[in-house]
């Protein structure tokens, strides 16, 4: 594997009995990226995290991770997994469990060291109880823990904010840029599409078993179109403005409409006034995550 990059699936293909899971997926994730895994309700998403975990059994294609060939039960000793429900020994308490997982990655931590981090993820006031009594989010909070004390080099997440509240969202959120900051390689698999757009820097699109990719930088205000409003005008000058305007519409007190024409603003000011029209507002077209997840489940691949 070259320098740097963590994980590198290459024609990845899946099926149960004849049904067909995931087809020829292919990608890479470097260390430092934060990657978001999207797609509908039995797209693959779990079954391709289950695959790069060695807990299934893939038909074709090779998965790398972390320079290790992963495979039905092989011993990936530098992937950690936080799952959505999180299954601890329930008679361990916090800190022992967290202490254990150290240790079963080779490291040794003092009891001020777990004591701080059980405090960086909001579990220090129950580092004393049995796992077994903990609720759903406050067991999502000890696997990002879990996380931090292993020697992972790449960090796989199934939808690891199913179970919490907006303070918990926002504390993973940190965790998840703490870790792309040392250099790990995070899949962040998840439902909430705002999250993935405000923590990736590129997301993968399931959709029936096939893998098609987008980056974030093409979220937001990228395309050069833009969302006009005037008042209404003369019937010749509204019709100089079909030159360059798609969607018109009036409704007595106003006209909206778009230009058709990937412009730069000045440009778009020097249309309006060669049309003899006064704009009340010119607003950039924005794309969001979730119209791009919709149009990927509607069309297929994103283009």
């Amino acid at each position: 594997m070259e320098p740097n990059r963590l994980v590198k699936l290459t024609d990845v293909s899946m099926a149960y009995k004849k049904s067909q899971v995931l087809r020829d997926v292919s990608f890479v994730i470097t260390g430092g990226e934060v990657v978001g895994l999207v797609g509908a309700n039995g797209a693959g998403k779990t079954t391709l995290l289950k695959c790069m975990l060695g807990l299934l059994r893939f038909q074709s294609g090779q998965i790398e991770m972390a320079g290790q060939m992963a495979h039905c039960g092989a011993d990936l000793k530098h992937i950690a997994f936080v799952s959505d429900t999180p299954v601890f020994y329930p008679f361990l308490t916090v800190k022992q469990h967290l202490a254990l997982t150290g240790r079963l990655y080779g490291g040794h931590f003092t009891d001020g060291q777990l004591d701080n981090v059980l405090d960086h993820v909001g579990l220090l006031n129950v580092a004393t109880k049995p796992t077994g009594t903990l609720s759903r989010g406050m067991a999502q909070r000890l696997a990002w823990a879990h996380c931090m004390v292993s020697s992972a080099k790449v960090v796989l997440m199934d939808e690891p904010t199913s179970a919490l509240d907006p303070l918990g969202v926002a504390d993973l959120r940190g965790v998840v840029q703490e870790m792309a900051a040392g250099g790990r390689a995070v899949l962040f698999s998840s439902h909430t599409i705002n999250e993935v757009e405000r923590l990736c820097t590129r997301v993968l699109f399931l959709k029936n078993g096939l893998c098609s990719e987008v980056a974030t930088p093409e979220i937001g205000p990228s395309s050069n179109r833009y969302e006009i409003t005037t008042k209404p005008g003369r019937a010749i000058d509204l019709l100089k403005l079909g030159a360059f305007a798609v969607d018109i519409e009036e409704d007595g007190s106003e006209v909206r409409f778009t230009t058709k024409q990937h412009l730069e603003l000045h440009q778009v000011s020097e249309m309006l006034h060669q049309a003899g029209v006064t704009a009340l507002s010119i607003r950039r077209q924005t794309q969001s995550l979730e119209d791009l997840f919709t149009k990927t489940i509607e069309s297929g691949t994103h283009d």
